[in-house]
């Protein structure tokens, strides 16, 4: 609820089934039906479940959502560059080494626990070559466009105060 990076590689390493989300569609889902699309009853119903706060920390805090390897393709794209992924399994662990243009720039390895770890490695190798690569800022001023956003914000979150 505090960071400004939302937690791909920490998410994955929860290996969560998947029918825990589809549990709280359906839910949702079926509450939006039966109080007959009723927004602000759906909204309750976010709220207590906790779901509505993280979703404004979200929007309102500009929290960074993109997957850390959609964010390092885009750049390689941007770039002309090529980026691999070597992900292997060796002696209990899981390893994941992130190539750009044949060059190793980055390893990270944990322990193998499934296949979910193979993912949670990639994640994190990619996360791990953002910040080395500094990405974040790679074109753009993120200081500039809080500070420019930050006045419309905090009037919004007064607003929802109000409404509350």
């Amino acid at each position: 609820m505090k960071g400004t990076i939302f937690p791909w590689a920490a998410l994955t390493r929860l290996q969560a089934p998947k029918f825990f989300s589809d549990m709280m569609e359906s839910v949702i889902g079926a509450a939006f039906l039966d109080c007959g699309g009723s927004i602000p009853v759906v909204r309750d119903i976010l709220v207590r479940l906790g779901i509505m706060p993280l979703l404004e920390h979200i929007v309102l805090d500009n929290v960074d959502v993109l997957h850390p390897v959609s964010r390092l393709s885009m750049w390689a794209q941007k770039h002309d560059k090529e980026i691999q992924y070597d992900s292997r399994r060796v002696e209990g662990k899981a390893i994941c080494t992130i190539l750009v243009d044949g060059k190793e720039e980055v390893t990270v390895s944990d322990e193998w626990r499934g296949k979910p770890s193979q993912d949670e490695v990639k994640f994190a190798a990619a996360e791990m070559a953002i910040k080395q690569f500094k990405l974040r800022n790679d074109g753009v001023s993120y200081d500039v466009l809080k500070k420019k956003k930050a006045s419309k914000q905090k009037k919004k979150k007064q607003k929802q105060k109000k409404d509350s």
